[in-house]
């Protein structure tokens, strides 16, 4: 759930001032009461919030769907696993990531904990600049340079 909770919040903020956007995920495991259950908790999560934004901007609760029949959620498993091999660091992913990375806006020139976050930032903030391209991290209303000296992968996004 707090997954879910992230990218909510980004969509919401991602969504322009007079948009609204619709959520579909993929038909959750299980039996129909399984998923019913799910779908309920995610639709009480929608109305309340969290503790940083309120979802007023999505059209309805969320929906889910079979896998196969939705190109969308197709192409959103295709953008989510070369990015998550890119992050972690295979290199089988890196030719097709600079495909990806149009699909993550931006916000004041960064990508790094506004389309894709990396949990806990503050520590990994290093690799948005490797990974993502970011120049800066924004913390609150100032931007520090990149890489950053005193964090983790000051040099590159080696773990070596």
């Amino acid at each position: 759930m707090s997954a879910l909770i992230l990218t909510l919040e980004r969509f919401q903020r991602r969504l322009g001032h007079d948009q609204t956007g619709m959520v579909i995920i993929d038909r959750p495991g299980g039996d129909k009461v399984g998923e019913a259950r799910y779908l309920s908790v995610c639709a009480d999560m929608v109305a309340t919030g969290s503790r940083y934004s309120e979802f007023g901007k999505l059209a309805c609760p969320i929906v889910s769907m079979p896998f196969h029949l939705s190109r969308i959620l197709q192409l959103a498993d295709l953008v989510v696993s070369i990015t998550t091999a890119h992050f972690a660091g295979r290199r089988q992913a890196a030719p097709f990531f600079p495909y990806v990375l149009p699909f993550f806006g931006e916000d004041k020139g960064r990508r790094g904990g506004v389309s894709v976050k990396i949990h806990p930032d503050i520590k990994y903030r290093n690799l948005y600049h490797w990974l993502l391209e970011d120049e800066h991290f924004v913390w609150g209303s100032s931007g520090y340079p990149m890489p950053l000296k005193e964090s983790p992968y000051a040099s590159s996004a080696d773990v070596r």
